[in-house]
């Protein structure tokens, strides 16, 4: 595990499963076999995007996080 300078952190080499830090932090598996529709995708960001406002008193930059999740779905829509 390597700190990747952005308050996360990358996993490098192989994994057996996700990963979540702090108090009340869940993680997802993410398939990465299959191919996620596009609606998928929208799907789970908005629920991130639903995760950061909740949580946004826990995290450093929750405007910045939401404005790129809002980026990802401008592009993908």
């Amino acid at each position: 595990m390597t700190y990747d300078g952005n308050h996360g952190v990358v996993i490098q080499c192989s994994s057996s499963g996700p990963v979540a830090t702090g108090p009340d932090a869940t993680a997802n598996q993410v398939d990465h076999t299959g191919e996620a529709s596009l609606r998928e995708i929208l799907e789970q960001l908005r629920t991130t995007r639903r995760w950061i406002e909740e949580n946004r008193s826990q995290l450093v930059e929750p405007e910045l996080a939401m404005e790129e999740v809002d980026d990802l779905v401008d592009l993908i829509q």
